[in-house]
């Protein structure tokens, strides 16, 4: 018998799954399985992280108005939060925003989110707070994780070239593996316009801005029921 799991249900989930179950196949979770089947659209990217996953996909939002509303943002509040941030500019946790298009994106974050638990997990989001960060040169995030919450995701507005990227690390012991390169991190080049999600237990940091320019990201804390 082969072990199988199917990563997304719409249509043509719909079609692969009845297609294979005249087969000698069992579904089982994503750590378990012989094969991983991929039925998502194509600007959908899932990673599978040993028994942890992490998924992007592009969000269609205006990022000129995403860049004024976050600059508006940090002009208007007398200090910065002290978060993971290092060097940098960080709000506190927001649930409402008065800013159009940050309020758009995250309604986008909670469609897109729910579209995952619900076909996976049975679950939707019940509540999904906010903040931005702006890391300008030589800044940087420290390794931490966001404790009980059950999904993270942050969605990047401006990324200049060497500006940083996104590790995963892993606290087991065990290993990232690659064909002639072993390592304890998973590296993640991320792109604007794209939102990145995982689960909230995993460890990560962002890696040193060495640009000229400021590093621009919204970052979220969903809880589900």
């Amino acid at each position: 018998m082969v072990k199988v799991h199917l990563i997304g249900y719409g249509k043509w989930g719909a079609v692969i799954d009845n297609a294979i179950n005249d087969l000698n196949v069992k579904h089982v979770e994503p750590k378990d399985a012989d094969w991983i089947i991929i039925s998502t659209p194509n600007d959908l990217h899932y990673d599978i992280i040993f028994s942890d996953f992490m998924m992007s996909s592009k969000i269609d939002v205006s990022l000129d108005k995403l860049k004024e509303e976050i600059y508006t943002l940090k002009n208007e509040l007398t200090h910065s939060c002290t978060r993971s941030g290092r060097n940098s500019f960080q709000t506190n946790w927001v649930y409402n925003m008065p800013f159009d298009e940050l309020t758009k994106l995250k309604e986008k974050v909670v469609e897109f989110t729910n579209q995952i638990v619900r076909q996976d997990y049975n679950m939707e989001v019940d509540e999904c707070s906010y903040w931005v960060n702006v890391n300008p040169p030589n800044a940087y995030n420290v390794i931490h994780m966001h404790g009980s919450v059950e999904l993270i995701g942050t969605f990047y507005v401006k990324v200049g070239n060497d500006s940083g990227t996104l590790e995963i690390v892993r606290n087991d012991g065990a290993v990232y593996n690659k064909i002639g390169r072993q390592s304890g991190t998973f590296k993640c080049d991320c792109e604007v316009g794209r939102f990145y999600l995982m689960p909230g237990h995993l460890w990560h940091h962002v890696t040193n801005n060495y640009s000229e320019e400021d590093r621009l990201s919204v970052s979220y804390n969903i809880r589900l029921k």
